[in-house]
């Protein structure tokens, strides 16, 4: 696969530190949520439907059930552990929905209408134009590619059927 090309089509992906900038910027849920998606090459309705059952013990991994096909997800050490703190400390999340969004009174609908508005808010100051989230998902794939990850362990590693899914 050619990875001069990956970011040749309509816009280009924003690097991992941008995206990572981005996220630091955004308010806490949604900076937590923003750093799973790009650690975990998740789409955004399965980030928000994980549960704290789904956590490993060792914080290393996530299962996703949701999609097809259900699969591990591994995580970052230093991510796991920040994820972890914030669930403890900052959500108290034992009793809640989801992981990142604790209420469980709001639609998925609105849960996407909140982070948007945040993250486009904070990329347009930042980059000067609004990004979605879906992009965390391009930028995983992009730096699988680059670190050489086969087209079957991408599949795997981001539940795709078909590569070509991602739209890069």
């Amino acid at each position: 696969m050619d990875v001069k090309n990956l970011n040749s089509g309509k816009r280009t992906i924003p690097s991992k530190e941008v995206l990572i900038s981005i996220s630091n910027s955004l308010d806490k849920n949604n900076k937590m949520l923003a750093l799973f998606l790009l650690y975990s090459g998740c789409k955004f309705n399965e980030a928000i439907s994980i549960l704290l059952k789904d956590i490993e013990k060792n914080n290393d991994s996530i299962n996703v059930t949701i999609g097809n096909p259900p699969r591990k997800v591994a995580l970052p050490e230093e991510f796991g552990n920040e994820l972890l703190k914030y669930l403890i400390h900052d959500v108290g999340v034992l009793n809640a929905a989801t992981i990142f969004f604790t209420d469980k009174n709001i639609s998925q609908k609105s849960k996407s209408d909140i982070f948007r508005k945040d993250l486009s808010r904070v990329s347009l100051n930042l980059i000067g134009k609004p990004i979605g989230s879906h992009i965390f998902r391009k930028r995983y794939y992009i730096d699988m590619v680059e670190s050489g990850k086969s087209v079957k362990e991408i599949k795997e590693k981001m539940g795709l059927s078909d590569i070509r899914k991602v739209g890069v």
